[in-house]
C-alpha cells in the first residue's frame, strides 16, 4: 500500500498495487482511493453558478494498470502502455480546472530510446474520454557514481532500458498515476 499527498489542493489518498516481472518485461496495477474528505474548490471555472452554489473536490476513486517491455534483440529500446479508469460524475481528468467528465478513462503509450548510459529520450501520448490528449516529450539523465564519465558515454555499456529481474527493495518507488485527478461537485449552502 501507499500514500499520495496534493500538497498544492491539501488531498490525500491511498492506495494499493501489485507488481510482476519476467526478463523483458514488467506489470503493475494500482487502485487509488480518497482519504481525505470534500473541500471547498477554488477552480471556479468550473461553477457555472457561484452566488448559490458552492463547488468542492476531492482525490478521485480510481484504477490503473501499466506494461513495460523491452524488444528483444534491441536493449536500448522499450515500450510502454497504461490504461486508467476513474469514477465519479464531474472529474477533471488531466489537472485542466476547467473541463470534468463522467467516470473518465484512457490510456498512455510510450516510448524509451537510451543511446548512451547517461542519457535516455523519451515520447508518450495520453488520451481519455472527453477529448482530453496530449504528448510528452522528455530527456533524462542518469548518472551512476561507480563509473567514470567516459564508461556513461560509451554506447557499448548501456544498460538494458526494461531492468527487470533485478530486486527491488521495499522502499523503492511505486508505479503510479500522477496526481491530477479531482473529483468535484457542486452543493447549495443549507
Amino acid at each position: 500500500g501507499f500514500l499520495d499527498q496534493d500538497m498544492s489542493r491539501n488531498h490525500t489518498r491511498g492506495g494499493i498495487g501489485g507488481e510482476a516481472w519476467t526478463d523483458q518485461a514488467r506489470f503493475s496495477a494500482n487502485y487509488y482511493l480518497p482519504l481525505s474528505g470534500w473541500k471547498n474548490s477554488n477552480d471556479h471555472r468550473l461553477n457555472s453558478d457561484p452566488d448559490t452554489r458552492i463547488l468542492q473536490e476531492r482525490a478521485a476513486k480510481g484504477w490503473d494498470a501499466n506494461v513495460e517491455a523491452a524488444i528483444p534483440g534491441i536493449q536500448q529500446l522499450s515500450f510502454s502502455g497504461k490504461y486508467f479508469q476513474w469514477r465519479g460524475d464531474r472529474v477533471d481528468v488531466s489537472g485542466s480546472r476547467s473541463q470534468t467528465v463522467k467516470n473518465p478513462q484512457g490510456y498512455t503509450l510510450g516510448a524509451k530510446y537510451q543511446p548512451i548510459p547517461l542519457l535516455d529520450l523519451r515520447a508518450q501520448h495520453t488520451k481519455a474520454n472527453g477529448g482530453s490528449s496530449g504528448w510528452e516529450l522528455g530527456i533524462g539523465l542518469t548518472w551512476d557514481f561507480d563509473k567514470s564519465f567516459s564508461e556513461l558515454l560509451d554506447p557499448q555499456r548501456r544498460l538494458p532500458c526494461v531492468r527487470l529481474r533485478k530486486p527491488r527493495p521495499i522502499w523503492s518507488i511505486v508505479t503510479t498515476t500522477s496526481f491530477s485527478s479531482i473529483r468535484k461537485k457542486i452543493s447549495t449552502p443549507r
